[in-house]
Formats: C-alpha cells, structure tokens, sequence
C-alpha cells in the first residue's frame, strides 16, 4: 500500500530514505545541520512518485507562492525519467522536470506544488505539511503523467536530486 498523504510521516520509515545534509549553494551561509538538513523517504507504484522530507530548520520562513515558491523555505525536486540518455549532459532536456515544494506558512498560505520545468499544470499532485518543534514536514504524490512523456516501465532507469532551501530571515 502506498503512504497515506496527511503531514505525518511516521509510515514512510519501511521505506528508501536518504541524508540531504550537504551545502550546495551559498554555502557561506550553512551554520549547521540544526540551521538546515533533512531526511527524504521515496517510494512508487505504478500510478505515482512519492516522496517525504523530514526537515530539520531552526527558522521556518515561507512567505511566496507560486513561481516564487523558491524564495522561502521550500523543497525542489529534479526528476530525469531517462537517465542513461544523458549522464553526461549538464543541463535540462525533453524528459528532466524540476518541481518545487512548499509546505507553506502554517498560517495563512497552504502547502503547494510549482512545475518549474517544463511549464506544466501541477494538478493531481498532492501535498501536505506538518510543522513539529525543529523544522517542517512535507509529503507529496505526483502522478507519473505530471512527468512529460512519461509512463513507468520495469527496469526504467530514473534519477532524481532534492534540494531544501532555507531562506531563515532573508
């Protein structure tokens, strides 16, 4: 059975899960693990990607929506569903995506989805939040169709990058 998608993310722990705690942009600005980190749980099926990020923040700050969901804290996703096409080539093409996440203010603005690229709807994908004491949680299902041209096979070769943005008091 896939996850439940409600904020909380207590059933994702039987699944994949992976460390985001390295700095990869102004990394001047990193302090420490408390000031950013997190812990992403990805599974899927045949209708849809799902994914949770367990964030770890001393400041959560999302004030934007939108295109400018980026500008807060939030959660990009870069998604390639032909990875062994290109490997090797460093920039975006006909089958990468780039979605980004917010798990809103927690007062006021809701969580929400922005396809970045392609330009695509971003309907169907779910997403909720919670916000514990040390950051925010944010879990998501996207369809397989939100992916441009895309329909899982068996043995597909997928690659993905998330990335959490900490914005703090800027």
């Amino acid at each position: 059975l896939p996850p439940v998608i409600d904020g909380s993310i207590d059933e994702w722990t039987v699944y994949d899960k992976a460390q985001i705690s390295n700095p990869t942009i102004k990394k001047e600005n990193f302090t420490s693990i408390k000031d950013c980190s997190g812990v992403i749980y990805t599974c899927w099926d045949d209708s849809a990607f799902y994914f949770a990020v367990q964030v770890t923040d001393d400041v959560v700050n999302q004030k934007f929506t939108g295109n400018q969901i980026n500008n807060g804290d939030s959660i990009t996703l870069v998604f390639d569903t032909a990875l062994s096409d290109d490997f090797n080539i460093p920039f975006y093409n006909s089958d990468d995506s780039q979605i980004d996440f917010s798990p809103g203010s927690f007062s006021g603005i809701p969580p929400e989805a922005f396809i970045y690229f392609p330009s695509k709807s971003s309907k169907g994908i779910e997403i909720k939040s919670s916000q514990p004491k040390q950051g925010y949680n944010i879990e998501v299902k996207i369809p397989w169709d939100v992916f441009v041209s895309y329909g899982p096979s068996d043995l597909d070769v997928l690659g993905f990058t998330a990335s959490i943005f900490d914005t703090d008091n800027l």
